[in-house]
């Protein structure tokens, strides 16, 4: 899982959380349509301990600010 995911999304967009869990993040490809927003991507989240996995998408405006969490 972690070896596949980490090609996938690269070294810079891998992170280990202080509680084991590893958290993987998408590129932010630009917004469609001109305004606040500037893209959103999409972050998974694995915990070895437990192996439950989850993925959500986060919305990105143009201060790199994180505006809103879309749960899959």
């Amino acid at each position: 899982m972690h070896y596949q995911q980490s090609e996938k999304y690269g070294k810079a967009g891998v992170r280990e959380l202080s509680d084991g869990r590893i958290r993987y993040y998408g590129e932010i490809p630009p917004a469609t349509k001109a305004g606040e927003m500037a893209g959103r991507r999409v972050l998974r989240e694995w915990n070895p301990a437990t192996g439950l996995k989850k993925t959500w998408h986060e919305t990105i405006d143009h201060n790199g600010i994180i505006r809103k969490l879309d749960l899959m």
